[in-house]
């Protein structure tokens, strides 16, 4: 009898040992390239549970093998509302969970790569005729913005300001369900960049494509 104890004590153990793993595993994926950053702003993010990357072409490569868009989020230190909605939304397990399954999400400090931060806040006053921070875009795989804003709270009491939430779920559906009037959209954004860069009625969207493309690449 006491054999049979034993082995019946070994795989009562083996679910707990399991579990203790994935909890391991869920520490490591939680904050993402923040828990590794020496830099205060990505710090900031550590005990996020979003799984952060850093721009550049390992999050690009993720974001189109799996036919994902991305969600870019370029804050700073010293911004108030960064803080705010990292505590108040990026900590939120039902949130985090929902961008870990459907995005790649990128963190970025505009103080490290302002040639970033640059390019969308363009995006976002075209999207929404102000700039804000922190700055939410969500991009498609080649980096083509086609939803986001400023900052969003969790949930919004005003009905003229959709809450972070509503505003993530409503991007996923549009990717997911009309790839094809979504990615339209995203171009048709990226011309009204390029016309307010270049401030004419020019057809050609090169140079802010060009300057998306150069701002993915390692220096």
């Amino acid at each position: 009898m006491v054999p049979f104890r034993s082995n019946r004590a070994r795989w009562l153990l083996w679910p707990i040992a399991f579990l203790i793993l994935m909890l391991r595993i869920d520490s490591v994926c939680a904050g993402g390239i923040a828990v590794r950053s020496k830099e205060p702003y990505m710090r900031m993010h550590a005990q996020d549970l979003v799984d952060w990357r850093a721009w550049g072409p390992a999050a690009f490569r993720e974001a189109e093998r799996q036919n994902k868009p991305i969600f870019l989020s370029v804050g700073f230190l010293s911004c108030l509302y960064c803080h705010i909605e990292e505590r108040d939304v990026f900590q939120k397990a039902s949130i985090a969970t929902f961008m870990n399954k459907h995005f790649v999400n990128v963190l970025v400090d505009r103080e490290q790569l302002p040639q970033v931060d640059s390019i969308y806040q363009i995006a976002q006053e075209q999207m929404r005729r102000q700039v804000a921070w922190p700055n939410s875009m969500i991009l498609t795989p080649k980096r083509l913005p086609f939803a986001g804003g400023g900052y969003f709270p969790l949930v919004s009491s005003d009905p003229a300001q959709v809450g972070f939430k509503q505003m993530i779920v409503q991007a996923e559906t549009e990717w997911r369900q009309h790839p094809v009037s979504t990615k339209a959209k995203a171009r048709q954004i990226l011309h009204q960049m390029q016309r307010q860069v270049s401030g004419n009625t020019s057809d050609g969207d090169g140079d802010v494509e060009a300057a998306l493309l150069a701002a993915g690449e390692p220096s």
